[in-house]
């Protein structure tokens, strides 16, 4: 999120993906103008690395957009892959340990970060990061961690905070954080419960959460600290979800993308000035069983998502952003 000039463009037109964007229905929203970036002209979909199980994660790194997964089936090795033009991605490797759901990336202290849940029933939660984009630290555990889904992780405020749903029935969420990368605060539980992996964003002044609700409650949530520790009550973000939804910003503008609820594998979109009033829902291109990946690359607004219940094939679509 370094394009701090992208700020400037904060009275422009609202999201739109591809030629036709269609509205979804929502729940009761406040609508506010909000600020966002104009973004046309994205690319068809496109395949890249191997196939996966689970959702792919995003993050911008050097001039580059560097994609974490997990592969295919019972196939639970960690691979990245980056590509600096959004056409020519590098050979996918491997990378960390092993994982049953996809990992999370973030960028902090001019590293690439990556986390994880451990493989098949094992809940511990693992890190490792790289600073030139190929070799990757030993793996080490955050501790008092543990979930049955993928952790999010991202640097705000000049610290690097992980959040993660708690293990098994355990449907709170939790929350540490590191100035150095080394020594960990201890997990804070914060926001409301949910059956799948939250999500987290955030800037120089605020971190920002969202996340579904619990069980049968499809409902998309979302909250914000100034000091990580005294979070916002619970908003509603319009939507509904069976999986995580995924957060990225631009300037003081959040955006979340998430799957439709339930057997819906439609992708949709919405935006909210400083996280507090959110946008009604647009549907964007694409289709997936998980969660899709959200991110701001040098060169525009980068999607990643896994193809539909039973395939297996990742896909993604960038737009440049207007300037």
């Amino acid at each position: 999120m370094r394009l701090r000039g992208l700020a400037l463009l904060a009275t422009t037109l609202m999201l739109v993906f591809t030629a036709g964007v269609t509205s979804a229905s929502a729940s009761s929203v406040e609508e506010t103008p909000t600020t966002s970036i104009s973004m046309r002209g994205w690319t068809p979909p496109r395949n890249f690395g191997g196939g996966s199980g689970a959702a792919p994660a995003l993050a911008s790194y050097g001039g580059r957009v560097y994609a974490a997964w997990k592969g295919a089936g019972a196939d639970q090795r960690l691979f990245f892959s980056s590509t600096g033009d959004g056409v020519n991605w590098t050979s996918q490797a491997t990378f960390g340990g092993a994982s049953s759901t996809g990992p999370a990336l973030a960028v902090f202290n001019r590293r690439l970060y990556a986390a994880w849940k451990g493989a098949g029933s094992d809940g511990r939660l693992f890190l490792s990061s790289t600073d030139d984009g190929r070799n990757w630290s030993h793996e080490v555990a955050l501790p008092g961690a543990a979930s049955s889904v993928r952790p999010t992780i991202t640097a705000a405020k000049g610290r690097l905070h992980v959040a993660w749903k708690g293990a098994g029935n355990d449907t709170r969420l939790h929350i540490a954080s590191t100035v150095d990368g080394s020594s960990w605060s201890a997990p804070r539980t914060f926001g409301g419960g949910s059956s799948a992996a939250p999500s987290l964003v955030g800037d120089h002044g605020r971190l920002y959460a969202a996340w579904r609700g619990v069980g049968a409650d499809q409902r998309l949530f979302a909250a914000r600290t100034k000091n990580g520790v005294d979070w916002s009550e619970p908003s509603a973000v319009g939507g509904e979800s069976s999986t995580s939804p995924g957060l990225a910003m631009v300037g003081n503008v959040v955006h979340a993308v998430w799957k439709g609820p339930g057997t819906d594998q439609r992708l949709f979109h919405s935006s909210a000035v400083g996280g507090l009033h959110w946008a009604p829902p647009e549907q964007l291109g694409g289709h997936s069983s998980d969660s899709p990946a959200f991110t701001l690359a040098s060169f525009g607004f980068f999607l990643a998502w896994k193809g539909v219940a039973g395939d297996d094939r990742l896909f993604y679509s960038w737009a440049p952003t207007s300037r």
